[in-house]
């Protein structure tokens, strides 16, 4: 963690295995930690600074994302993409095949 107010370093939080990533819901009330070695995601309670879930996200998370409107969290995986619906159920509900053989503004 990173203090904004000083710039200085103001603890930490332990989490999965080598932390690639990190989202914010859009209230700041969450922080989604994609894990790429230990395949998950920590779910993080901002306001009390620990970790509330672990999700099973599949092989080699690369990243994430938090939809604004729909309440969804995203992460992205070597070989699948994963919606979950992290903010209700903190559980993966859907996977789908992405077919765009290159990465835009990654």
């Amino acid at each position: 963690m990173i203090s904004t107010a000083t710039n200085t370093r103001g603890g930490t939080i332990p989490v999965g295995a080598f932390p690639v990533g990190v989202a914010f819901t859009p209230n700041g009330a969450f922080a989604y930690v994609v894990n790429q070695n230990s395949n998950d995601v920590s779910v993080i309670t901002t306001a009390t600074r620990t970790v509330a879930a672990t999700v099973a996200v599949g092989t080699t998370p690369w990243g994430g994302g938090c939809h604004a409107e729909r309440r969804v969290g995203y992460v992205t995986t070597r070989h699948k993409r994963r919606i979950g619906d992290q903010h209700r159920t903190n559980a993966v509900v859907a996977t789908f095949r992405w077919e765009q053989s290159s990465w835009v503004g990654y």
